[in-house]
């Protein structure tokens, strides 16, 4: 073999390889040649940046670099979790259409494995005036894409938001 036919062979071998570990470095199941740096992973950092300062654009664009294609949303005081990119970023359009305003502060925070915990502290400006509340969010976050979300807290502005979004459990 030549020189130049060995430089050859070995950069199609290098090419190959780079586009390969590009594929396992994306979401499961996307190889439609979105770049990397669009794609996740996920980090508990990122939790405090979105809240902070909400934005519908950023919500569309983010949520299906950063989720499973079977993502599953638990939000307080709903019958059902939403499932899938698409309908998880809409529960959130959903949330800052009912509460333009919508903020949320993380106070603390854990990761086990690929587990993380987020405690928060929301205010924005609900039907029945100002509010702030408390929760947490545990998420699923394995190979750094959200599989799930699970969304606990006991005030009174989610059941609103539950009866806005048409999915209501009751007490």
């Amino acid at each position: 073999m030549s020189a130049t036919n060995d430089v050859n062979v070995r950069r199609a071998v290098s090419d190959t390889v780079t586009g390969a570990a590009d594929t396992l470095l994306m979401s499961p199941g996307r190889t439609d040649g979105e770049s990397q740096k669009q794609r996740g992973p996920y980090r508990i950092e990122d939790w405090g940046k979105t809240w902070m300062n909400p934005n519908k654009a950023r919500v569309l664009a983010r949520v299906p670099a950063i989720a499973m294609p079977d993502i599953a949303g638990y939000w307080p005081h709903t019958t059902r979790p939403v499932r899938g990119p698409q309908e998880y970023a809409k529960r959130i359009i959903d949330l800052l259409d009912f509460i333009p305003d919508f903020r949320a502060e993380p106070i603390e925070h854990a990761t086990n494995r690929d587990v993380m915990f987020v405690r928060w502290i929301a205010r924005g400006t609900g039907p029945k005036g100002p509010f702030e509340a408390v929760g947490v969010d545990r998420l699923i976050v394995p190979n750094g894409y959200v599989a799930e979300n699970l969304i606990l807290s006991d005030h009174p502005i989610f059941a609103d938001f539950a009866r806005y979004v048409g999915d209501f459990r009751g007490t």
